[in-house]
């Protein structure tokens, strides 16, 4: 299986009807794919782990670098994992309140709140990190 995490941003703004109608097809095409991971959404800016059948990965990730809604594309992971760390795809955004939407996750408000947030594999790091924006600047971790 392949892992890899990349961040973008966006090209125009995405508002939140945008953001709910991405989550859902991205849950669609994910689960058609085999693919599980996390993306989190932030001031214009993703962060998104995939991680699957190699070659179902890199697909994904080749049509994420080609969509136009995207730029400064950086891979900053790709890694062989025997296991997922994101068994279930899912999807947080730095002003999602109370979402009652399936596949919606409260991993950023969680770190922006101060809970712990467990998982120590490479990806999670890099989640938290991102979802920290006080100390999270574009290409420098």
């Amino acid at each position: 299986m392949l892992s890899l995490t990349y961040f973008s941003t966006e090209t125009v703004p995405f508002s939140d009807a945008d953001l709910f109608e991405l989550l859902e097809v991205s849950r669609r095409n994910n689960i058609a794919d085999d693919i599980t991971g996390m993306m989190i959404y932030h001031d214009g800016h993703f962060v998104q782990v995939l991680e699957g059948p190699e070659e179902a990965v890199r697909a994904t990730y080749a049509r994420i670098a080609s969509d136009v809604r995207h730029r400064d594309i950086s891979l900053e992971l790709e890694d062989r994992v025997e296991e997922r760390a994101f068994p279930d795809w899912s999807m947080g955004f730095a002003d999602g309140a109370a979402v009652d939407t399936v596949g919606f996750s409260t991993f950023f408000n969680d770190v922006q709140a101060g809970k712990q947030v467990p998982g120590g594999t490479p990806p999670y790091i890099m989640l938290r990190a991102f979802s920290r924006p006080a100390s999270y600047r574009p290409g420098h971790l």
